[in-house]
């Protein structure tokens, strides 16, 4: 039996993929160059995916959501993330008008991941 994960149960911010970053980048100040940069692109990797769902591009679609699912796990944005990933499943299996539709959610997350990197480490750069 597979165990469905609600979205409210998945943790927005994952401070630990940070700190595994910080380990893996050997330096704190690097970690948080990259979390601040993921959160300065993050509104036009947003745009392109919308534009692309918009315009019947889903190759272009598929990887921009991968990119953002996997550049979000590694700032620990794990809601996002799971986002990215099911709406690139939307687009694979051929629904990249039902992806298109839930762009919504994409945003929310993003909003939300942004707001608690802004907190945790104090990153800046989100509209």
């Amino acid at each position: 039996m597979t165990t469905t994960v609600e979205p409210a149960e998945i943790p927005v911010l994952d401070r630990a993929c940070l700190d595994d970053l910080a380990s893996d980048l050997a330096s704190p100040a690097d970690a948080r160059d990259f979390a601040a940069s993921f959160v300065k692109l993050l509104p036009g990797r947003i745009h392109s995916i919308a534009a692309a769902l918009d315009g019947g591009r889903t190759e272009a679609a598929h990887v921009s959501l991968v990119s953002l699912a996997v550049s979000a796990s590694m700032v620990g944005a794990l809601r996002l993330e799971r986002e990215a990933r099911l709406l690139d499943g939307e687009v694979l299996a051929g629904r990249a008008a039902l992806a298109a539709e839930s762009v919504r959610r994409l945003v929310d997350d993003a909003d939300a991941a942004c707001a608690a990197l802004v907190e945790a480490v104090g990153v800046v750069g989100w509209p």
